[in-house]
């Protein structure tokens, strides 16, 4: 198979996860309502959160260390799996501890369930670490597999729960535990024939790995944060504001929040797209003018959402996850503007890392993350979802305003012209569709 095949067989993929997903995720909030969802979605952020602060960037570091020989082969994979053995370890007993020691935020539960859902969430951390080695073998067919096995496991798990009656938010969240357990035992099939006994210099090895990855690991943990600091925000205040506990703010907020992530599918497909052709590009004004025209796409794209979004956003929600969810509209009138502002933010973010100066979309990651932190403690107590849905709004203004005003200095893009499409761009795409082939835009 050739290279662009795989590219397209794991992009065909991820879409059809990402469509397998949403029915998940509708399946979920209709058994599930406000509160049973804010519940799971609570649970779920706190996971990616701490799995992605226990990697250390080994994960990304294991795809450069393969790819560029620094080390066999057999030797990095099985650096990898016991660097994981001890994560698992680690997150297992700190994601149990975590939750049993704040019931009233969390939510209480049986101890041997929280063992069970903590080792899920180790289980799926040993399925990133495969990937990535997937990924650096290029083995399309594997990565398909990891990608989709979840989300199908978990659409079949909620169809026999919705079968037997079992509608409580605690087998939904067991249920999802499983999927990551056997998500991970299918994963390590994969490269079991290449784990060998741990050596010294395998030590050394994972050293050298976690200090090359140390940098996109800090990225990672900022990209995080910037999604899950509102909803802990508004769980904390919910909880602080009420004697009994509750999540339905929670869950309002994260439906909302995952109609403007379904939107975003588009402009985070060509991201990668986008690094690749211009890590390659030289010359300055070609870039300019092929990031200028990036942005128009994206903004248009992302405005439009938003209109439809701001007319039309009760009848999505009610269409998706039914009326109970009626009020996420109140997030998501602010929420939407965000998809235009996040489409402008993954084009600057990209063409920053791909002329090597990744450290100005992390200082300005940073920098919406005390905007979030700010607006959130200040607006939440005051106005709930909505609170945190302008919290994200600023946060992303400030994101994007920091990455743009860097690409006018550094780039000369004109953030006036690159803002919506212009007539030529429309036959540029019109082409494209008709010949198969893009002609190139000259400057606006």
């Amino acid at each position: 198979m050739s290279f662009a095949r795989k590219a397209a067989t794991v992009a065909a993929a991820q879409v059809l996860g990402a469509a397998i997903g949403m029915v998940n995720s509708i399946i979920s909030s209709r058994m599930l309502g406000p509160d049973g969802v804010g519940q799971l979605e609570l649970l779920r952020q706190f996971s990616m959160l701490l799995m992605t602060c226990v990697t250390f960037g080994v994960n990304n570091a294991a795809i450069y260390f393969l790819n560029n020989r620094r080390a066999a082969a057999d030797e990095v994979i099985t650096v990898v799996f016991w660097f994981w053995g001890g994560l698992a370890v680690f997150v297992t007993c700190a994601a149990t501890i975590i939750i049993e020691l704040f019931p009233k935020y969390f939510g209480s539960y049986s101890p041997w369930f929280v063992i069970f859902y903590s080792a899920g969430v180790a289980a799926l951390l040993g399925a990133v670490f495969v990937r990535s080695i997937m990924t650096a073998k290029l083995l399309a067919r594997r990565i398909v597999v990891i990608d989709l096995l979840p989300h199908i496991a978990l659409c079949l798990g909620l169809v026999a729960l919705l079968f037997v009656g079992r509608n409580e938010p605690v087998w939904v969240i067991g249920t999802y535990s499983a999927t990551c357990i056997l998500l991970a035992l299918v994963s390590f099939r994969y490269v079991s024939r290449q784990i060998r006994w741990l050596r010294r210099k395998h030590v050394h090895l994972i050293v050298q790995m976690a200090k090359y990855g140390a940098f996109l690991w800090s990225s990672n943990i900022c990209l995080v944060l910037n999604t899950v600091l509102a909803v802990f925000l508004l769980q904390y205040f919910s909880v602080s504001a009420s004697s009994a506990l509750q999540f339905t703010d929670v869950g309002l907020f994260t439906r909302a929040s995952a109609i403007t992530l379904l939107c975003m599918l588009v402009p985070a497909s060509i991201g990668p797209l986008l690094y690749s052709k211009w890590a390659k590009t030289a010359d300055s004004d070609e870039l300019r003018i092929q990031a200028e025209k990036a942005c128009r796409l994206v903004t248009t794209y992302g405005l439009c959402c938003a209109v439809f979004l701001l007319f039309a956003g009760k009848a999505v929600i009610s269409l998706l996850y039914g009326d109970a969810f009626i009020d996420a509209q109140d997030a998501l009138v602010f929420l939407a503007p965000a998809v235009a502002l996040k489409g402008r933010f993954n084009v600057y973010s990209n063409l920053l890392a791909a002329t090597g100066k990744p450290g100005i979309v992390t200082l300005a990651l940073i920098m919406s993350i005390v905007m979030l932190l700010a607006a959130g403690s200040c607006l939440i107590p005051l106005f709930g979802g909505r609170g945190a849905a302008i919290s994200v709004l600023l946060a992303n203004l400030i994101s994007v305003g920091v990455t743009g005003w860097i690409c006018h200095r550094q780039y000369g893009i004109r953030i006036a012209r690159s803002s919506v499409l212009q007539p030529r761009d429309c036959l540029v795409i019109a082409k494209s569709i008709v010949d198969g082939q893009a002609t190139e835009v000259g400057t606006p």
